[in-house]
């Protein structure tokens, strides 16, 4: 008999300009991957924007466990054929930046990580974006 658990992993998920801004706390399981991803596919469906980017705050900076990246890797090759060009994590923990990273294998979504939000926006400024810091920081909690 399959064993069920619970959600683990928060999120909140929205729309400023063209990124889709995700805000994580909290160790993901594989029913937390699978909620998140569910929401991105519906907010990126409400796009008519034909390129779009997705940038993650991770406050707790813990890692995904195992079974939670089969949803993570399928959502970034389906995002990937979606729009999304430019996927950013911040992040303090460097394991976890080579975990993400490793997910956007083969999606054709360009991927980095940064240790600052702010080196993030100026990343998505520098690839095309029109988006800063200040429109971000309503949706953060204190950094």
């Amino acid at each position: 008999m399959p064993l069920n658990f619970d959600k683990h992993g928060n999120f909140s998920l929205g729309w400023v300009n063209d990124i889709l801004l995700c805000v994580t706390a909290g160790d993901f399981n594989e029913e937390g991957a699978e909620a998140l991803c569910k929401e991105v596919h519906r907010l990126a469906a409400c796009r008519s924007s034909e390129r779009w980017g997705f940038v993650c705050v991770n406050l707790s900076g813990n890692l995904i466990v195992p079974e939670a990246a089969g949803p993570f890797s399928e959502l970034a090759r389906q995002m990937g054929g979606k729009g999304l060009s430019h996927s950013a994590l911040v992040n303090r923990n460097e394991l976890q930046d080579q975990v993400i990273e490793s997910l956007f294998d083969g999606s054709g979504v360009e991927v980095r990580s940064f240790r600052e939000l702010d080196e993030a926006v100026a990343w998505f400024c520098a690839s095309g974006y029109s988006i800063t810091l200040e429109q971000l920081k309503p949706y953060l909690p204190s950094l």
